[in-house]
C-alpha cells in the first residue's frame, strides 16, 4: 500500500515501510521504441502479469494464477512488453500519465530493457507529464530519462 504523505503507521498489523521516490516527468522528445508493444490481448495481457511478478518478484502471488493481480478491462489500463524480457504497466487520464511495475526478468537486466519499455511510455504519453515511484535499482534510469523527485511515499507490504 502506498502512503504519499508518510502519515499511516501499519507496523501494528506486521507491516514495514520502505521510502521510495516519487518522480515525475514533464512532456519531452523520446526516440522512438521499435522493440516494445502494446498489449492488446488477454493472452499478452498474462504474459505481462507473469514477467511483472516474476520481475520484482511478488512471491505472494506465486505460483501465479492468471488474472489475480492483474484483472483484464481495467479502465485506463495499459501494459507494455518487450520480448518476454520485460512488461510494465500504466494508467491514463486526460491530464496524466502513470507508470507501474516497470520488472525486467533477471536474465535480462542491464540489456536495455528497462530503458526500452520507458521510451515506449514517455511516447505513448507524449503530450502529458507522466509520473511514477522508483524503485532503488530503477531511480538512476529515470534519472537519466530526465525525472525529477518531488519526495518520498512510505510503500507498506
Amino acid at each position: 500500500m502506498e502512503d504519499p504523505f508518510r502519515t499511516l503507521d501499519l507496523s501494528g498489523i506486521g507491516m514495514t515501510a520502505a521510502q521510495l521516490p516519487v518522480m515525475v516527468r514533464e512532456p519531452a522528445e523520446v526516440r522512438e521504441e521499435h522493440t516494445v508493444t502494446r498489449v492488446t490481448t488477454l493472452d499478452g495481457l498474462r504474459k505481462a502479469e507473469d514477467i511483472i511478478v516474476r520481475g520484482f518478484p511478488l512471491e505472494e502471488y506465486q505460483p501465479l494464477e492468471a488474472g489475480t493481480v492483474f484483472p483484464a478491462g481495467v479502465p485506463g489500463q495499459d501494459f507494455f512488453g518487450k520480448d518476454g524480457e520485460g512488461a510494465c504497466l500504466t494508467m491514463a487520464d486526460a491530464h496524466v500519465g502513470g507508470v507501474y511495475w516497470v520488472a525486467t526478468l533477471p536474465e535480462h537486466r542491464s540489456k536495455g530493457v528497462g530503458r526500452a519499455l520507458m521510451h515506449a511510455v514517455l511516447r505513448h504519453f507524449h503530450d502529458r507529464p507522466v509520473t511514477l515511484t522508483a524503485s532503488r535499482s530503477g531511480k538512476p534510469l529515470y534519472d537519466k530519462l530526465g525525472f525529477t523527485t518531488l519526495g518520498d511515499a512510505d510503500w507498506w507490504r
